[in-house]
């Protein structure tokens, strides 16, 4: 989020009304920018020292949980936690428009900007931390809504409120009225998901982005072909290479440039002559349930010089590809896969049934209820409903057992339900 820097609006009148939000409107322009953040780092066009404009404040912010008609409140002793209470979120940033004076204690002032997803109150306390590191207690003054480029953005005032070491019961009340616990995600605008959650989802984000990580990486250290550099299925005799999951793995996947392996794909065409699970999967729309292509098989490679892709398969050794074919053949049951070194006998069910229908089974493609654990939880992706994070977990802690089929076509889509569990479906504010 930019730091912007918006004209001087201030028309200081004593708060009234249930929400006491100014509104205003205005699009950026250039002599709005101090900071630019861009992917979640400081593009400096000024120089920024500390408690100056355009720092960002990391604050513990206490935001009232309040009905739409309940007239905001300064932190009280007297009031009574039924009568107002606080959502805490921790490590929220609070961008500075104006320098913070400590030159008089008992007159600190700031004016800063907030936009994390929620609306900051008049009288919200947030606990920050002061040039030599003494903690105090501010709150909220003054707050103004402004849209910036149809964003809503918070313009706010504070004052001090009290420092922490001079006044323990006051800091115990805010404290013992607080009602949840939530985190500010910086990553948020590079991961497309909220920008606050409850703090133990948060855990279970950070640790379930671990494991895409770890599922990528292990993808790559067995698929990779370090040769060809193509990803291919291990098999004893021939090149198997699925088109149909390459362009599904660079859609989903999360690369960075330094990722060793990022600039090391022969990139063959994306393009793809069949509507797949997986292109069903990217489109995220039950509605084109009918079009899916379940009769899909590695099929020889004919050469075809008007075909680029044909060309580099068979310039490559690449023998067999994902074509349709007429009759049921051997998907599942082809024995020059080589089986997974780790062995696969304590996999879970993740298919009701292995009858060669391409990546899951006809119980899936004729919508059976007799479904695999990977199948019910495509369905349940499909329709919109929670996956379990146990669920997740009970996939993610058996991938390695998997079969050596199962692992090149079903774990790239573990992926994706993951990333999509860590982006779409955690407690907001």
């Amino acid at each position: 989020m930019p730091i912007i820097n918006p004209e001087d609006t201030t028309n200081t009148v004593p708060p009234t009304g249930p929400d006491i939000i100014e509104t205003e409107e205005k699009l950026w322009t250039n002599k709005d920018f101090k900071t630019s953040i861009l992917f979640n780092e400081d593009k400096e066009l000024d120089y920024i020292s500390n408690f100056t404009a355009g720092m960002q404040w990391d604050v513990t912010y206490f935001n009232q949980d309040k009905d739409v008609n309940d007239n905001p409140q300064m932190p009280d002793i007297n009031i009574s936690p039924t009568l107002l209470q606080y959502k805490k979120i921790k490590n929220l940033i609070l961008f500075l428009e104006t320098p913070i004076e400590q030159t008089d204690p008992n007159e600190i002032t700031g004016t800063g900007i907030i936009s994390a997803g929620f609306v900051p109150f008049f009288g919200d306390p947030f606990f920050a931390t002061l040039y030599g590191g003494r903690e105090a207690v501010f709150v909220i003054t003054k707050v103004t809504k402004k849209q910036y480029n149809l964003n809503d953005v918070y313009y706010v005032e504070f004052k001090l409120f009290m420092f922490l070491d001079t006044d323990s019961i006051q800091y115990r009340d805010i404290i013992n009225k607080t009602i949840r616990t939530y985190v500010y995600d910086k990553d948020y605008a590079t991961t497309y998901s909220a920008p606050i959650i409850l703090e133990s989802d948060y855990k279970d984000k950070l640790d379930l982005n671990k494991e895409l990580e770890n599922i990528k990486d292990f993808y790559f250290r067995r698929f990779l072909d370090k040769e060809k550099n193509v990803i291919l299925l291990p098999t004893e005799f021939d090149n198997y290479y699925d088109q149909y999951v390459f362009k599904f793995i660079m859609q989903i996947f999360d690369f960075n440039i330094s990722d060793t392996y990022y600039n090391k794909f022969n990139r063959l065409s994306l393009d793809t002559e069949h509507y797949s699970i997986y292109d069903y999967l990217i489109d995220r729309n039950v509605n084109n349930f009918a079009l899916i292509e379940k009769q899909l098989n590695f099929n020889i490679v004919r050469l075809d010089f008007n075909s680029p892709f044909l060309r580099h398969c068979y310039g490559l050794g690449i023998n067999r590809i994902i074509d349709k074919y007429d009759d049921i053949t051997t998907y599942y049951d082809d024995k020059n896969i080589l089986p997974n070194p780790l062995g696969s006998d304590n996999e879970l069910e993740l298919l009701k049934v292995e009858d060669n229908y391409y990546v899951l089974s006809d119980n899936f493609y004729t919508n059976n209820n007799e479904l695999g654990l990977i199948e019910q939880a495509i369905k349940d992706y499909m329709d919109g409903k929670t996956i379990e994070i146990n669920t997740l977990y009970d996939l993610i802690n058996n991938y390695k057992y998997w079969t050596t089929l199962h692992q090149y076509n079903i774990l790239p889509i573990l992926y994706l339900l993951i990333k999509d569990k860590v982006n779409n479906t955690f407690s907001m504010i």
